[in-house]
């Protein structure tokens, strides 16, 4: 079982290796063999498998930085005692939802739309950000 699947990311990894070199050498249009023009001027990292593997991979690795995230945000909206339960329980669902979607991402790199993420933010560490950032925007304490 582990050499059919380090088979299968050794050969996503080549194919996807394959693609960004062919991207590198084209023109703005290319000809292929049957005749067809095909235009290559927005074809940029973004759109590419390169970056929904990557997108996987950083996911499924960091998906249990939403624990914490989870915590912060609703201790910080509802209580310290709320976050800590209740914020415990919301980041272990998200983090199996994002590490979830990580392995999907992996899964299906080949397979397009390569720059639409099934979760907002795309990546975990993101989510960890805004949390602390919503609560950093808020008013401080008055000073005396």
């Amino acid at each position: 079982m582990r050499i059919l699947m380090s088979l299968a990311i050794i050969s996503i990894l080549v194919l996807t290796c394959a693609y960004g070199e062919e991207i590198k050498k084209s023109d703005t249009t290319k000809e292929k063999k049957c005749g067809v023009k095909v235009d290559t001027s927005d074809m940029r990292y973004e759109k590419s498998p390169l970056n929904k593997l990557g997108r996987g991979l950083i996911n499924t690795v960091t998906c249990l930085a939403e624990t914490p995230a989870g915590i912060y945000r609703v201790s910080k909206e509802k209580g310290e005692i709320v976050g800590i339960t209740l914020g415990f329980v919301e980041g272990l669902f998200t983090s199996a939802l994002r590490g979830a979607s990580g392995i999907f991402d992996m899964a299906t790199c080949i397979i397009p739309p390569y720059d639409k993420p099934l979760m907002k933010p795309e990546y975990a560490l993101d989510s960890f950000g805004e949390s602390y950032h919503a609560v950093a925007d808020e008013d401080p304490a008055p000073r005396i």
